[in-house]
């Protein structure tokens, strides 16, 4: 009997203690939040039946391709398995995995019943997030009263010019407005999207109901129903290096100049750019036993682009270089003293800006000038059409604002300069001359050949747009460049999944993208040590960006080759194998496997390194015709009057292959070329 009431007091105990089932109203029910993506949410599906979670779904979502899905794939098994939205996350896809957990919550609220409350006002008080951003840790903190926020500050690693002029833009769309309603920044939607969550998680600990903030309108100028007109000696669409280059010579010869930009931030491709410039320098060449000429850079680059350039634009281009260097530094560039061949290079010339941060020495420095000196650029400005005259001369722009249809009618005084780019980022484009489809970019999204499509209905000529260029270093994730991590080329082996070398590291850049598409899977690992491997004699990156590159399975570190190989899915055998093998070349100083052209350092100093890389696509070679003059031509040879081209919306510079450092070289010196003739009226 005392047995009998002893269980009994025990199960008594337990149904006290026990977490009590939960009562749902049977049911689908569907919510959304926030994730990597700041312009598109993740939609999410929860069903219960009346005491718990059957099934969890993804409606819908644009988060990062192989972070987010796996993130989904990750939690919601878990999600099901403890019947709860606060699950472990997925590492190096917070933002992701912090939407799932906030929709699921959502729709647990809304199956039980629970009425949300708003709250309209904040809780007085300093509140901080960290997110990881595209290059690493991001902190966000923001400070409040009770009915406003008072400021908002970022501790970040991303990049100048993109990152950071996105955080800059959303700071101030936030502050001035109140509200949360902001879209990402065209250009930088990764930093955006980090930005903006951690954004909302201040938000949300200060205690306001986030949809207050959600529901008020950024401010932005409406649309006027007369086009707005402006004019100037030189009009520039495109606000990346070679339009920047061109509107400082334009004001250096004494031209008025507006640069229109369809980005709500400057800087184009050249600041996705490593910051390196090839250009034939003896003075400093002569330092490292290295000779170059003029000559020499122009038969490399010929020869690299299969003879299909045009020769008299490529002396041109070989010519000016190092005058092109000097004029930067002129104005503000600083440079490594590092002289060195890049990756595709083909020739120990290639100099880097003093951080290998394009933005800093390529854009910054010019756009200070172009600013101090009169210059106005106009952003969220699409230039639509070229306009011209009776003779066919061109006099101007028309754009539209994206955001709100606003027209604009430019006038140029002298002449127009196309400086827009390629278009590595119009699938349309790609595959209609190229025949290309279903590859990454490490292009801007912006990428798409606006000036291309508009000097052709003004006249122009194309040359060479069946070329485009692979880019053999891009991220298999994103498509973005990893050549700044992926090791010195001289002191590093490209392997494939099964460890063995396959392509001479030194060769051009189209050769080494080709055979990578032929290898398992389309990707490659480059491997090296910590003595002779990182980029440009850095012995390490520092080690917050060392972190998230290794978070997020970007860049693999091991004390053994053994250890790095299973990490990265190579074949330990074959890559330890590979390795003893490629350093015996090394101690003779000849590759007859693969006849690499420069051997240094053996790989033997733990601990090592392993990236893998797969083919992007990164620059397209075609573009308008030009001459020596940086003048558009027709079909028939003869010049458009008024219209000049520069940087990548060109053709006929690179040939079928561009040399790796050249594309800065080409925007420099192309785009001082168009903006002194521009500026002459010539």
């Amino acid at each position: 009997m005392k047995f009998r009431k002893f269980v009994g007091l025990f199960l008594a105990a337990l149904m006290i203690f026990a977490p009590a089932a939960q009562a749902y109203t049977p049911g689908s029910y569907t919510a959304v939040a926030h994730g990597n993506n700041a312009d598109v949410p993740v939609k999410v599906q929860v069903t219960f039946d009346e005491n718990k979670i059957i099934d969890v779904k993804i409606l819908s979502h644009e988060e990062t391709p192989g972070l987010g899905d796996k993130a989904f794939e990750k939690m919601i098994p878990e999600v099901l398995a403890e019947q709860k939205s606060d699950v472990e996350g997925f590492t190096g896809a917070t933002m992701s995995s912090n939407a799932l957990r906030e929709a699921v919550a959502d729709c647990i609220a809304q199956a039980s019943g629970k009425k949300s409350e708003v709250i309209d006002k904040f809780k007085p008080g300093e509140y901080s997030a960290t997110v990881t951003g595209h290059n690493g840790p991001m902190k966000v903190t923001m400070k409040f009263s009770e009915d406003k926020i008072l400021s908002l500050e970022s501790e970040n690693l991303e990049s100048p010019g993109i990152g950071t002029a996105a955080i800059e833009l959303l700071t101030r769309e936030i502050l001035d407005n109140q509200s949360l309603a902001c879209d990402s920044v065209s250009g930088a939607t990764v930093t955006s999207g980090a930005f903006l969550a951690a954004v909302r998680d201040c938000v949300k600990q200060s205690g306001i109901t986030l949809s207050v903030l959600e529901s008020r309108e950024i401010a932005y100028p409406k649309k006027s129903d007369k086009p707005i007109e402006m004019a100037a000696d030189v009009i520039i669409i495109g606000a990346g290096g070679a339009g920047f280059a061109a509107a400082t010579e334009a004001i250096e010869n004494g031209a008025s100049v507006i640069i229109l930009e369809k980005n709500e931030i400057i800087g184009g491709n050249t600041a996705r750019a490593g910051g390196t410039l090839n250009a034939p320098d003896p003075e400093r060449q002569s330092k490292i036993g290295v000779e170059d000429s003029v000559e020499l850079f122009t038969q490399n680059t010929l020869e690299a682009g299969d003879f299909a350039a045009d020769p008299e634009l490529v002396k041109v281009l070989a010519s000016h270089a190092l005058e092109a260097r000097h004029w930067l530094t002129k104005h503000g560039t600083k440079w490594t003293e590092m002289v060195y061949q890049t990756i595709g290079g083909l020739w120990p010339r290639s100099m880097d800006e003093k951080d290998k941060i394009a933005f800093n020495g390529f854009i910054a420095p010019l756009a200070k000038f172009v600013y101090e000196n009169g210059g106005k650029v106009v952003l969220n400005c699409k230039a639509e059409k070229l306009t011209q005259d009776e003779s066919g001369r061109v006099t101007g722009v028309v754009a539209v604002d994206p955001k709100n249809g606003q027209e604009y009618i430019f006038t140029a005084k002298n002449a127009v300069i196309l400086a827009t780019g390629g278009y590595a980022a119009s699938a349309e484009l790609v595959k209609k001359y190229n025949n290309l489809s279903g590859l990454p970019t490490s292009n801007a999204p912006t990428s798409t050949g606006d000036g291309i499509v508009i000097a052709v209905a003004a006249g122009a000529d194309l040359n060479g747009m069946e070329y485009v260029q692979i880019h053999p270093h891009g991220n298999p994730v994103t498509g973005g460049l990893q050549s700044h991590f992926a090791g010195v080329i001289k002191n590093s082996i490209y392997v494939n999944r099964e460890g063995k070398r396959f392509v001479e590291e030194s060769g051009r850049r189209d050769v080494i993208s080709n055979a990578t598409i032929a290898q398992t899977g389309q990707i490659m690992f480059s491997i090296f040590d910590s003595e002779g491997g990182f980029y440009a004699g850095v012995k390490k990156l520092p080690d917050s960006e060392m972190a998230n590159l290794k978070s997020k399975g970007y860049l693999y570190e091991a004390d053994t080759l053994e250890d790095l190989a299973k990490q990265a899915g190579i074949d330990p055998k074959g890559l330890v194998e590979t390795v003893a093998h490629y350093n015996t070349l090394v101690a003779k100083g000849d590759d007859p496997d693969f006849h690499k052209d420069e051997l240094e350092l053996t790989i033997g100093t733990a601990p090592f390194y392993c990236v893998p890389l797969s083919p992007t696509l990164h620059h397209t070679m075609g573009g308008v015709r030009i001459n020596t003059e940086a003048q558009v031509l027709r079909h028939d040879g003869s010049v458009i009057p008024g219209l000049y081209a520069a940087g990548e919306v060109t053709g006929g510079i690179h040939g079928t292959n561009r040399v790796g450092g050249n594309a800065l070289t080409d925007g420099v010196v192309f785009g001082r070329i168009a903006g002194k003739n521009a500026a002459l009226n010539k």
